[in-house]
């Protein structure tokens, strides 16, 4: 199954790495490489994340780092709509 980033979500990664390099390049590269290989894993399994109360949306925690991928899956692919550190608000 192909795994597509929204926009946001590709944003939302790069300020990730931003803010982490800030202190830490090595860091940051690692975080980011998690994350995305993380992402990787819903095109094997996209049920991988816990359902949400949307309909074929689901959220993927992160492990090992404080961070969430909301998504989308659909037939033919699993899209990622936002990535987010765990303790933010929720964006409506």
């Amino acid at each position: 199954m192909k795994v597509r980033y929204s926009s946001v979500a590709l944003r939302q990664l790069d300020e990730i790495f931003d803010y982490i390099s800030q202190d830490n390049l090595e860091a940051a590269h690692r975080v980011k490489s998690h994350i995305v290989n993380s992402i990787h894993a819903l095109s094997q399994f996209p049920l991988l994340g816990r359902p949400t109360d949307k309909e074929n949306v689901r959220v993927l925690s992160i492990t090992r780092y404080p961070y969430i991928t909301i998504y989308q899956t659909t037939e033919a692919e699993v899209i990622v709509i936002r990535i987010r550190h765990a303790a933010r608000k929720p964006e409506e």
